[in-house]
Order: structure tokens, then C-alpha cells, then sequence
């Protein structure tokens, strides 16, 4: 069955849905765009940019996913493989056919020079007012009604997608819009990384629910089992929960996989991340922040407190800087050694940002900046100063009448550097500065990694995982220091 339209306007090739062929009217104003005019980019990374378009298409806003293809093997690879744009308008059509709400894209197009692909184009449609799923309930003060009421609406409509055999290899919050949130009609959207079958094994189910399961620290249990029980359709496979425990050895699976791809991606300058490199400084840095700012403020050292971390002195201070034409609070970590070979500034860079993909609570990273010298080693590590903040202690002399509220801080102590343990250990003794509290939109304390070079300096020393009964010694160690 026929299902798209073609035409080509000047070197780029569009596919239109049949039905919709009034939209390459509209198109022929477009030309120009990939050559990148006409586009305000939201995001961009090596091989792919979302952008949105200055210019109406047929009086709607529209978004642009741009595909560039590098490397010979990789255009020649297409030379038998459709563009990601042109399958992603396939999926999404296949999909609609069946039944599962989408944002049907509007076009595809096809930019081949040589006859090699080069780079391709998917038009979206901007839903007005729409909001995706993790923005709507992890980071707005929604509702608890209104929450449960789309939990449950996302479970069905992740039963329908299985059932129909659409595998969606990004199962993530934000995939999943709200077009109205007064009502809970939801739409699936990025099919970029998907395929269509007949069917879905149970493997597969449990590994694209898991990857929904990434988010499990901002969701009750409640709403997990009430997530799950939207989802089984009978209540002997509600009962049949035992196997619903493997979701939790993927959800760690993929967090680890997440966690490496970003440590990687944020030395080279993708996904958000800037670098630069001369022969007297390696600087790491995100997006939006100016190299020349960053080490004007380095340079203006002000000294607070300093302490010995093995064989780094390691001293802090915090200090102002501009995003744009907002001011930021930042704490310096300047770290030094009479050794050579251990890079802990970009480490700490590396596994912070690593375990903020993998939505572990951690100091938002801001930079990293290594010199080179004859003798030694020197690195600072700029991260977030955040707001409400409070050292363990402190909240545990305002309520020592209260036990119950006491053992929950402490059980989520606990929790946290369980947890923490799936992605490393420490490398030296937990200290009080190490791990603090913080409210969180319910008004429930949770545990943050304030100070991340520790943690993550046993990668650096390349150490491999510490036994569990030393990070059991530690955190004795560390809560019987907090209790005292």
C-alpha cells in the first residue's frame, strides 16, 4: 500500500503523506532551511539537531529533526537503508494504522551530493500547549489526582503499543505528550529508534518498561503498581507480580549504559557539552556557560577551607557567575598533588554527569579545567551551588523528639549509598560534607552527593568496586559519626 507522496524541490527529495500532498505547496518556501537559515536550533549534537522553524508551514509552527550522516561507510551504509527521517515517518504512519495516538509527522526529505545521503529532515507539527509526561509530573506541582489519573492512562497506552507490536526504543517520559492537561489523552512521539512487528516478547516488554522505570526515584511505589495494574488487562496477570522484579535488573542495566554514554559524550564536546584543548589547559564545560568567564573566576582565588583527600589537597569556595542574563552561585573545588597521572577534575566531571543521566541526586556539574605542568597535577571542578541545602546533622538535632522522623532520614541515607553502590563506592572515608539533605517538592528530606570528587576518584585511581562489606564498614562508620 502506497503511503507517501514524493517531489523534489531543488537538491532535497520529500515525502509527504498520501492525502496531505497540499503541504508541498507549502514546502516550497523550506528550501533553504537545511542550509541553516530560516531555523532557531533548541538542541544539537554531532549527528542530529532539533530545531524550530521560523517560517509557518500551511499557518502551523513546525520543528525540524535534522540527520547528518558522517563518514563514507556510513553513507554508503544508506545506500541500502532508508534515512532515520523517511523510517521514522514509516513507524509513525504504521502506528497510527493501528490505533496508537501520534504526532503523525508532516514530511519527510532526503539531501543526497554525489548520489550519497547527506543529511535528512522530518517536519513535526508543535502541538500549542503541549507538555511531555516528565515534565508534567516530575518537575510541576501537579495534582495528586491528576497524576494518578495519567499514570493510569500512560499504562494503557503502553499495553496498546506492545499489543501492536510498536517497539519504541526511547520508552521514556518524554516521548509521551500531554496535548491538554485537563484531560489524559496522551500521544507517543520519536519513533526515530523503532521497529514493527507482529508481536512483542516478554523480554522486550519488561526492557522498554524498564527504561519508564528510570524515573522510579520521583514516583511512589503506589503509582508504580498503579502504573502496572492500568497496564495488565486481567487480574491473574496483575497477580502474576514476581516477574515484574527483573524490571528493576534492567532499570540498573540501562541506567549503567546511560550513565557511560554521557561520561563519554561530555569530554567530546556532544549533547550540550563544549571543550576546549591548547597546549596549557583541557577545559570541559556545559552550553551556555563562556570559556574566558570560567577562568577569569579560577583565577580570583578565594580560599575558604581546604582538606586532604589521599594524596589531593583539595580546596573550595563559592563564587558568582553569569548563564545568560542569569547570576549562578557556584562552589570551586581546586584540587592538587605532587603526582602526576591522575586526572581528577575531568573524573569527577565524568562521573557527575554520568549519574545526573542516570537520575542519581548529585551537584549539577558546571565545568572542568586541567593545566599542564612539569611537576604535580592541578584541576578545579565547578559545580551548582543549590538552594536548600542542610547538612545531616543539623536536621537531626532540630527533631531529636521525634524518632519516627529520625529512622526515615536515616533509612534514606542508607537507601542512597545503597544505591550508589551500582554505579561504584567511594574511594575514601565518607565525611559529613560528602552527603547532604534536601527537600524535594513534597516536603519529604532526601540524601544528595554534594561533594562528587570522592566518589568518583576511585575511578580515577582505577581501583575496580570495593567489596560490599567496606562500603558496609563505611557507612556504619559514617552513620555513627552523623548520630554523634
Amino acid at each position: 500500500m502506497q503511503r507517501f507522496t514524493e517531489k523534489r524541490l531543488k537538491d532535497v527529495t520529500w515525502y509527504v503523506p498520501v492525502g496531505q500532498e497540499a503541504l508541498l505547496e507549502g514546502l516550497e518556501g523550506l528550501v533553504k532551511f537545511h542550509e541553516g537559515s530560516g531555523v532557531t536550533v533548541l538542541k544539537k549534537g554531532r549527528r542530529k539537531s532539533f530545531s524550530l522553524l521560523e517560517t509557518a508551514v500551511n499557518g502551523e509552527e513546525v520543528y525540524v529533526k535534522t540527520f547528518r550522516v558522517k563518514g563514507i561507510l556510513q553513507r554508503l551504509k544508506h545506500q541500502f537503508l532508508k534515512s532515520k527521517a523517511l523510517r521514522e515517518l514509516e513507524v509513525s504512519l504504521v502506528a497510527q494504522e493501528r490505533g496508537i495516538p501520534v504526532v503523525l509527522p508532516l514530511a519527510a526529505g532526503e539531501k543526497y551530493q554525489g548520489g550519497l545521503l547527506q543529511e535528512s529532515y522530518l517536519l513535526i507539527q508543535r502541538l500549542p500547549g503541549a507538555l511531555n509526561l516528565l515534565e508534567y509530573l516530575c518537575t510541576r506541582d501537579t495534582a495528586q489526582r491528576d497524576k494518578a489519573r495519567v499514570i493510569e492512562a500512560l499504562g494503557r497506552l503502553s499495553r496498546k503499543t506492545h499489543d501492536e507490536g510498536i517497539l519504541q526504543e526511547d520508552f521514556a517520559l518524554n516521548n509521551f505528550l500531554l496535548a491538554n492537561p485537563q484531560d489524559s489523552q496522551i500521544f507517543l512521539i520519536d519513533f526515530e529508534r523503532s521497529r514493527v512487528s507482529q508481536g512483542l516478547s516478554t523480554e522486550e516488554k519488561e526492557w522498554t518498561l524498564a527504561k519508564l522505570n528510570r524515573i522510579g526515584a520521583d514516583f511512589t511505589l503506589t503509582d508504580k503498581f498503579r502504573f502496572l495494574k492500568a497496564y495488565c488487562k486481567t487480574k491473574e496477570e496483575f497477580r502474576d507480580l514476581p516477574r515484574w522484579k527483573r524490571l528493576e535488573a534492567y532499570t540498573h542495566q540501562i541506567l549503567k549504559r546511560d550513565a557511560q554514554r554521557i561520561s563519554n559524550a561530555c569530554v567530546r564536546g556532544d549533547r550540550g557539552y563544549k571543550s576546549y584543548k591548547d597546549a596549557r589547559l583541557t577545559c570541559y564545560f556545559l552550553e551556555g556557560y563562556h570559556l574566558e568567564e570560567l577562568l577569569a573566576l579560577v583565577q580570583t582565588r578565594q580560599e575558604i577551607q581546604e582538606e586532604r583527600r589521599g594524596q589531593f589537597n583539595v580546596s573550595w569556595y563559592k563564587a558568582k557567575i553569569k548563564k545568560g542574563t542569569a547570576v549562578e552561585t557556584v562552589r570551586v573545588c581546586e584540587f592538587y598533588s605532587q603526582q602526576k597521572g591522575i586526572p581528577l577534575a575531568t573524573a569527577a566531571w565524568r562521573g557527575a554527569n554520568g549519574l545526573r543521566k542516570a537520575h542519581f541526586p548529585v551537584s549539577p556539574p558546571v565545568a572542568a579545567i586541567e593545566w599542564t605542568q612539569d611537576k604535580g597535577y592541578k584541576g578545579v571542578l565547578l559545580f551548582k551551588e543549590l538552594e536548600g541545602v542542610e547538612d545531616i546533622r543539623d536536621v537531626l538535632q532540630r527533631c531529636p523528639q521525634s524518632a519516627e522522623r529520625r529512622y526515615s532520614i536515616l533509612w534514606h541515607v542508607a537507601r542512597f549509598l545503597s544505591r550508589l553502590h551500582n554505579f561504584g563506592t567511594f574511594a575514601y572515608s565518607v565525611s559529613t560534607g560528602d552527603i547532604s539533605l534536601v527537600k524535594d517538592r513534597t516536603g519529604v528530606y532526601k540524601p544528595f552527593l554534594t561533594r562528587p570528587y570522592n566518589f568518583l576518584a576511585k575511578k580515577c585511581l582505577k581501583r575496580g568496586h570495593r567489596d560490599r562489606e567496606i562500603d558496609i564498614q563505611r557507612l556504619e562508620d559514617y552513620l555513627q559519626g552523623i548520630l554523634t
